[in-house]
């Protein structure tokens, strides 16, 4: 029996230190995923009502971001139609060479999900889900930012009420520890209009709000864009119905100014039609 005991006790030791070996490298990669969160938060640190914030894993108090940072819709007058999707920036003035957010928008009273945040820029920013919430956090590139895009559609339902955006936001020193940060806290509440967004409304202000006219060899356009897209294009018809250009542009949510450049168009009528999520409006000019 005593011959046993030597090898048992190898055995016992063997078995030990593989167990503290498995559980240091376990450790090791959960402290370095929790303390450096580079590709972003998990969810639920917004420092929303009944929410944590970064502090729960980077050292230090939270600090009010309301003097650093704003938070914008391409909206106006801090209203919200319901359904429509509005253009999101959210902007820190106190940033250092790495940055990161997180921000979650919660009806009120209530404090659940509203709308539908979603990704426009996935090279910079991610979205997480939990406890039945939505969340917008910057990735590993986006932490070279300190101002970051993203969509919002607000409820469809028209008595959703106030819509409350909570963020947090880290002004890391960048050191590869979670020691020496600074967390700041903001938030913005939008008010429903009350009037419920449709189709057929975003057409007519599309068409309401185009118009077209000649100036010095260029075609000017201005209108209105409600629709969810960034990506509009014109054709110039001449008065024989000929296309004699045509132009794709960018867009943004909201009013539009765009020039198309026709020094190669000759004196004559013509027709500008612009082309948005399947819609189409025309105004006639005049080249002389």
């Amino acid at each position: 029996m005593k011959k046993l005991i030597f090898p048992s006790l190898l055995v016992i030791g063997c078995l030990s230190l593989n167990s503290f070996v498995g559980k240091s490298y376990e450790f090791a990669v959960h402290n370095q995923g929790n303390n450096f969160f580079t590709g972003g938060a998990p969810a639920s640190r917004t420092g929303a009502p009944g929410e944590a914030n970064c502090t729960a894993c980077h050292s230090g108090t939270a600090n009010d971001g309301s003097a650093f940072s704003s938070l914008t819709h391409s909206g106006q007058n801090n209203e919200y139609t319901p359904g429509l999707t509005y253009n999101m920036t959210l902007s820190i003035n106190n940033g250092s060479n790495k940055n990161g957010f997180q921000i979650v928008a919660l009806e009120n009273p209530g404090n659940t999900n509203a709308g539908i945040l979603t990704v426009t820029d996935p090279t910079n920013t991610v979205s997480v889900t939990g406890s039945g919430n939505t969340y917008i956090n910057q990735t590993a590139s986006g932490t070279t930012l300190n101002t970051w895009n993203f969509d919002w559609q607000a409820p469809t339902a028209f008595d959703s009420g106030d819509v409350t955006f909570y963020y947090a936001y880290n002004v890391t020193n960048s050191n590869s520890g979670n020691g020496g940060d600074q967390i700041y806290l903001g938030q913005l509440t939008l008010q429903s209009t009350g009037i419920p967004f449709s189709v057929e409304s975003n057409r007519e202000v599309l068409n309401q709000s185009f118009s077209a006219f000649y100036n010095n060899n260029s075609i000017y356009l201005e209108f209105n864009n409600s629709f969810h897209s960034d990506l509009a294009f014109v054709k110039v018809f001449n008065i024989e119905g000929k296309c004699v250009h045509i132009e794709d542009i960018s867009i943004a949510s909201g009013e539009n100014k765009s020039t198309l450049q026709t020094a190669t168009l000759s004196e004559g009528i013509y027709l500008v039609s612009l082309f948005l999520d399947n819609n189409v409006v025309t105004r006639k000019i005049a080249i002389n």
